[in-house]
């Protein structure tokens, strides 16, 4: 009966993911733990304010990914690869250029360690040389390979913070050196990529692929930067909001929030093993010449996708809710203060796993439309209640608990946003006799 939903190739490629995404962060929690203990609350704020930026300069480099894994599901083309690893490597200049541009303005601007910034701008191409193998296999549904560079990463990143918070090198501060292995774990992973799946031929680049890769991923792209944005916004405005009473006072309650964000974002971190899978099978679902045939194999993917979501998102925020004073107070006692926020975060983490399903089926469908129009709704939210809420930090609803509420409304709106958008698109609500029939008998093969 355990062996029955390993016939479905979602669950059995998701469980492969799994395995990896669990392996990745209990080497990141590790990595975290030492960092967070070697920086205190007051050095995570400032950290997070580099790897703010860092985050908006990689979904830049990252604009024709989608589009690539989209077309590379259905037919392998080697200048479709060409082109695409060449439109990522010309995509990190101007992006590590921006970084290393603003890093004096925006380091004035937060009080921070301008060469924090500027370290942090030597990761893009090491991150794009790194992602040909993760989309490669992507698209072949091979996700043991796909995974193998984000575990060197990993692996490398973690050796490097023991390495330099044990002062083994010396920088002018500790974000600096935190910044120095961020930027460090990359080089392994680009040395497993180039491994795995060498490097292609640039002289394959074909332009009007390339128009196709920008005309599709502008949008992907936006909405990606949009769902970065999610993540960080809280920090931001918790950052900005204490920063005119007090640097030190800024840094520290951003730190807490952003600590309790990330333990939150681990159940979204191994929902994501989901819609890695998703993505290459809904486009191959896509692509299938009859009309009914495509419109029940979609609705079938995504009504086992939805409710794999819900098996593993529901476990694990009621892991958190029990586990996180526990946690805190043994492993990071010195941010015991932001239990309570991750506790109250794990619902949000939930909305954000349920919206996954939906929001991967937007761009599989040749709509990257749909997924902007999702992502800007939600930033909106976002913005406008964390600025409303967070500045009042006299109230009970302001300054951090703001940011968990506007966190709440955000998840909330995306997921009935996003359901709704796929019901725009004639797919019918998840249905959860269709997830009980692949424990049940497994899979049959979609039509080719």
């Amino acid at each position: 009966m355990l062996g029955r939903p390993f016939r479905e190739e979602l669950l059995r490629g998701s469980s492969v993911n799994i395995a990896f995404i669990v392996s990745n962060l209990l080497i990141q929690l590790v990595a975290g733990l030492a960092i967070a203990a070697f920086l205190g609350p007051e050095g995570v704020g400032a950290f997070a304010v580099g790897m703010l930026v860092l985050d908006f300069s990689m979904v830049l480099v990252h604009l024709p990914g989608v589009a690539f894994v989209r077309e590379f599901s259905s037919r392998e083309r080697e200048e479709a690869l060409a082109t695409v690893a060449a439109l990522k490597l010309l995509l990190c200049i101007p992006a590590s250029a921006a970084i290393l541009i603003l890093a004096g303005p925006l380091a004035s601007a937060f009080r921070v360690s301008p060469l924090m910034i500027a370290l942090l701008g030597l990761y893009p191409p090491l991150s794009a040389v790194a992602s040909i193998a993760t989309m490669v296999f992507e698209a072949r549904r091979k996700m043991g390979r796909r995974n193998l560079p984000g575990l060197a990463e990993n692996v490398a990143r973690l050796g490097a913070v023991i390495a330099l918070t044990s002062g083994a090198v010396l920088l002018p501060s500790r974000p600096d050196a935190a910044a120095l292995a961020w930027v460090l774990g990359a080089i392994p992973s680009a040395a497993v990529s180039f491994a795995l799946a060498g490097f292609p031929d640039l002289r394959l680049l074909h332009l009007e692929r390339a128009r196709d890769y920008f005309s599709f991923g502008w949008r992907t792209t936006l909405a990606h930067l949009l769902q970065k944005q999610l993540l960080w916004v809280g920090t931001a405005a918790i950052y900005l909001a204490f920063l005119p009473s007090s640097l030190a006072l800024a840094q520290s309650e951003s730190g807490l929030f952003k600590i309790s964000y990330s333990m939150m974002f681990y159940i979204v971190l191994l929902g994501s093993a989901v819609p890695a899978m998703l993505y290459p099978l809904l486009a191959r679902a896509f692509a299938l010449e009859d009309e009914a045939a495509r419109r029940a194999e979609v609705h079938r993917l995504l009504s086992i996708a939805f409710y794999a979501e819900v098996v593993l998102a529901a476990p694990l925020a009621v892991a958190l809710v029990l586990a996180a004073p526990w946690a805190f107070s043994a492993l990071l006692p010195g941010f015991s203060a932001a239990a309570p926020l991750a506790q109250l975060l794990a619902v949000s983490g939930v909305l954000f796993c349920l919206t996954l399903p939906a929001a991967v089926l937007l761009p599989a469908s040749n709509r990257p439309d749909l997924i902007l129009r999702l992502f800007v709704a939600q930033a909106a939210v976002a913005v406008a209640l964390n600025a409303i809420l967070v500045p009042q930090t006299g109230a009970p609803w302001g300054g951090a608990m703001g940011a968990v509420i506007a966190d709440w409304v955000t998840a909330a709106v995306g997921l009935a946003y996003a359901h709704a958008l796929v019901r725009k698109l004639g797919i019918p609500p998840p249905s959860f006799a269709t997830f009980r029939a692949a424990f049940e008998r497994g899979t049959p093969q979609a039509p080719s």
